[in-house]
């Protein structure tokens, strides 16, 4: 299980959340992402705010926010595949992650890998979650163009 953790140590579980929203409102839950968003980035920043004055809560919220949507798009589409997995970054396996190693003068980089759908050891897709667009589509396209130098032949999906 995946845990938001607040600054209180208070934890607050992503997945039964989401789990509980999709339950009740269905897959129009993504009209309303937005507003639900909204209510766990004021609670988020009003603890943040009383537990640790001394950080800086709007920043903190940037990084959790996209915690939240990966989480969001993973369990959301997680049920609705069989025998394809979707990871985040820190749970895609070993072989996954060598077969999208890229060599930058002999440096290896991973691309922007929020989340990866595979079959087996198999990558298939690449969803890269970004909670504003600005630069980030031409990464996105960056990082798929570099994939096909390397004859990786995958998917790119970018989620907003």
């Amino acid at each position: 299980m995946l845990y938001l953790i607040f600054p209180s140590v208070r934890f607050m579980e992503i997945n039964s959340i989401i789990d509980d929203l999709l339950e009740e409102e269905g897959f129009s839950v993504w009209k309303n992402l937005n507003d639900y968003k909204d209510e766990v980035q004021n609670e988020y920043i009003s603890e943040m705010e009383e537990t640790n004055p001394e950080k800086n809560a709007e920043q903190s919220w940037r990084s959790k926010s996209g915690d939240f949507l990966e989480i969001f798009v993973k369990e959301s589409v997680d049920d609705k595949l069989e025998d394809i997995k979707i990871s985040l970054e820190k749970e895609i396996p070993k072989e996954i992650k060598e077969k999208l190693e890229l060599d930058f003068s002999g440096k290896k980089k991973l691309p922007d890998l929020d989340l990866v759908v595979h079959k087996e050891s198999e990558p298939i897709a690449i969803i890269s979650c970004k909670t504003t667009t600005r630069e980030r589509v031409s990464q996105t396209l960056f990082w798929k163009l570099a994939l096909e130098k390397k004859n990786v032949d995958i998917n790119f999906y970018l989620v907003t």
